[in-house]
């Protein structure tokens, strides 16, 4: 165990049901009001590991049919929609629980005897074990079904309440009432404050027991900056070297401008706009590179730039794959550059389409699938920007990046094929595998403390959704998939404080807007704080992606912070 002054877990107020109040640093919990349901989860997540904690049953109210409910549920961050809210009900996929009244275990519906039923002054603890995929509740400091310390130390799964365990998951605390809902209970962390005995190996859930994040420094891939450009020429100096490696650079003006799109392997002379359907266009004074040094050029006016850039694989003077495994189209002898950064799950491919129009297939080069696909046709008529999304429907469905429209149905672009861990598919539509015409395919897929990429349900309340991606994000885009609107991109470099209210849109040329709130940035990710609209409307689905994150863990520079 690392030393002691990291940061304990608590409940987390932000990510809850209404009805709860929290008291004494977040680690005791209360809730009463009419019949019902309600859950809370812990600040922090775990992914791999082994991991105790107990809770406190002060009291499961009177009556009847009063449950409580602890266990573990999965981040909202990384479920689709259909699985729930909370997530810790007897009834939903996304919670694995322990039950008061019963002493039941239940997960997805499916109800199974377990233990002891509990009640008011029960202490229960969990030994969550991540590395044998299995978890174990005791009541009172006795393990229930018959588990044992020692086989709970040694790994051994049989008498567990769950097994086959392999996401991320969140402490969790439920409760349900068929009468008016009066319960109050408190959630222990910090081993100093435990009465039962935590199996050895097993930690206290803290920022100093978390693993080191794949990703120690974001500033080693991921650079944003609002710079005051002078018309003429103005530097920054980005965090890496744009010499050595391959990047693509997004520029944006506060004022209204077309987005410049440009990446190192087509050069710095030419850009492609989000807020059209052109293809490239030729400029040698948008911006040059040399070393760590980006200089925007004489093209651009006399205003403030954002600026974002990622890095992708080292810089080689071939057209190839130049960093990872390259899975190519083995039945087509087209030019395909590939270049990936496998540590921040980012990459980018140009390639010529099919001269039948054909199905084709591209090697991504990434270790897993992407989760967030653009196409962009560079040569050859002019085209929308073909996105695909973790979070869209199905594989048939897309959205355009150039455009406000709601998510589209088109078979023929994807071939009705999401990405997988190798390949992307290609139909047979022009528009992405026109004949003998240039395309452009950027991609990424999420990476704990760096990168997420989800959906979320909006609620219409200015106590909105809480995205918990495990970092605070550099930037944020949403897009509404249900209805009409903007994708809109956030980023943190300007945010004068919370909550956020600048905004650009990738399909929009518009001048930066202000004065609409969107959400608070919180160290383990953002908060919505706004009503209405294509952000947070009533019932609707929105797709979202956070990258350039401080990692929640004391493993890392630059730590996830609150605002």
């Amino acid at each position: 165990m690392a030393n002691e002054y990291g940061n304990y877990a608590t409940l987390d107020p932000l990510n809850a049901d209404a009805l709860w109040t929290f008291s004494e640093g977040n680690k005791r919990c209360s809730v009463s009001g009419s019949a019902g349901g309600d859950n809370t989860r812990s600040t922090i997540f775990m992914s791999s590991g082994k991991w105790y904690w107990e809770i406190l049953i002060t009291s499961v109210g009177g009556g009847t049919a009063k449950d409580v409910e602890v266990g573990i549920c999965l981040p909202s961050s990384v479920r689709s929609v259909a699985d729930g809210n909370q997530g810790l009900g007897s009834n939903l996929v996304v919670g694995w629980s322990y039950h008061s009244e019963n002493g039941k275990t239940y997960h997805n519906g499916t109800a199974a005897t377990y233990g002891s039923a509990y009640g008011d002054g029960a202490v229960i603890g969990v030994a969550l074990d991540l590395d044998a995929g299995a978890i174990y509740f005791s009541l009172d400091n006795a393990w229930q079904n018959s588990a044992s310390e020692a086989e709970i130390e040694a790994g051994t799964t049989t008498n567990a309440a769950y097994t086959g365990l392999t996401d991320s998951y969140h402490a969790a605390l439920g409760y349900s009432a068929a009468g008016a809902r009066e319960c109050d209970m408190t959630i222990r962390f910090d081993h100093a404050s435990i009465t039962g005995d935590a199996p050895s190996g097993f930690l206290a859930l803290a920022t100093q027991n978390l693993p080191e994040p794949a990703i120690i420094n974001p500033d080693d891939h991921y650079y944003n900056v609002l710079l005051d450009h002078d018309g003429s020429s103005t530097a920054t100096t980005c965090t890496f070297n744009l010499d050595t490696y391959e990047w693509l650079a997004i520029i944006k003006s506060t004022a209204e401008e077309k987005w410049y799109w440009i990446n190192s392997v087509r050069g710095e002379n030419e850009y492609i706009s989000s807020n059209n359907d052109s293809v490239k266009t030729a400029d040698s004074n948008v911006m040059s590179v040399s070393g760590t040094t980006l200089t925007l050029g004489s093209t651009l006016a006399d205003a403030n730039y954002l600026i974002e850039v990622h890095r992708a694989g080292l810089a080689s003077a071939t057209a190839a794959n130049t960093d990872g495994t390259f899975a190519g189209d083995s039945s087509s002898s087209d030019t395909t550059h590939t270049t990936v950064n496998l540590t921040s799950g980012f990459g980018y491919s140009i390639f010529t389409g099919r001269t039948n129009n054909g199905i084709r297939t591209i090697g991504h080069g990434l270790d897993k699938a992407p989760e967030f696909v653009i196409n962009k046709q560079l040569v050859g008529g002019s085209t929308n920007w073909a996105s695909t999304h973790i979070g869209l429907t199905n594989g048939t469905k897309e959205v355009y990046l150039n455009l406000v429209a709601d998510e589209d149905d088109n078979a023929n672009h994807q071939n009705n094929t999401r990405p997988s861990a190798t390949l992307l598919t290609y139909g047979s539509a022009g528009d992405v595998n026109g004949a003998g015409d240039t395309q452009l395919v950027m991609y990424w897929h999420s990476v704990a403390g760096y990168s997420d990429f989800g959906v979320y349900e909006t609620n219409g309340s200015t106590d909105g959704p809480f995205l918990n991606t495990g970092f605070c994000p550099s930037s944020v885009f949403i897009k509404h998939i249900d209805e009409d609107g903007e994708w809109y991109q956030l980023y943190e470099a300007q945010n004068n404080g919370n909550p956020q209210d600048l905004y650009y849109s990738w399909s929009l040329d518009t001048a930066q807007p202000s004065a609409f709130t969107f959400f608070d940035w919180v160290s383990n990710g953002v908060k919505f704080r706004t009503a209405g609209g294509s952000v947070n409307d009533d019932g609707g689905t929105v797709i979202y992606g956070a990258w350039g994150g401080r990692p929640l863990t004391d493993r890392a520079v630059n730590q996830g912070r609150a605002k």
